[in-house]
């Protein structure tokens, strides 16, 4: 079985500083002050969320890392306008590490997280014991999971960079074959 490879970030996103920027024009100076612990954890969820190396011990915590940044991602997007953020975030094709993209959208770092999920969910269902029938349903279930994250992470690509330049791993005939590839690995599960 093959797994997505993973997405690496070019050096960090500033979330504190463009968080407290927003906030000192939006509100105010003690407005950005008293939320600068807030900016913080923002940066600390996304570090723990791509530092460490995609593995058969770290896969649990990268997924739970990932979920936790991309639910703060959320929450964000429900109390401030992100497209006024400045933040420019950098990073790596999962196919081709040299190739950059650097956007100044929160969206961008939003569809990043979302394919390292995708990313961790076919690694877990690949290190899945399959000789077993939970198992093979627990592989099939990842794999479906995976399929379903790119289908949502295709709609949000289309909808913020519609016609716009973007990484391989992320356009969507890229985005397309890897869903297949998923779904026929699942598929493959119920035939073991």
């Amino acid at each position: 079985m093959l797994a997505l490879p993973f997405k690496r970030p070019d050096g960090d996103a500033d979330w504190a500083g463009a968080l407290d920027r927003y906030i000192r024009r939006a509100y105010s100076a003690r407005q950005a002050d008293a939320h600068a612990a807030a900016g913080r954890l923002v940066d600390e969820t996304r570090r723990l969320a791509f530092a460490q190396p995609l593995t058969e011990k770290t896969a649990g915590l990268l997924r739970a890392a990932l979920l936790r940044y991309l639910r703060l991602l959320g929450s964000l997007e429900r109390r401030f306008d992100l497209g006024e953020l400045e933040l420019a975030s950098v990073w790596r094709s999962a196919f081709n590490p040299s190739a950059k993209q650097r956007e100044p959208s929160a969206q961008f770092e939003r569809a990043a997280a979302l394919y390292n999920l995708a990313a961790v969910l076919s690694f877990e269902a690949t290190a899945e014991q399959r000789s077993d029938a939970d198992g093979i349903r627990r592989a099939c279930q990842l794999l479906q999971l995976a399929a379903g994250l790119l289908d949502r992470l295709r709609e949000l690509v289309a909808a913020e960079w519609a016609g716009g330049a973007r990484c391989g791993d992320l356009c969507d005939a890229t985005l397309d074959a890897m869903r297949t590839l998923l779904l026929a690995q699942a598929q493959r599960c119920y035939y073991e």
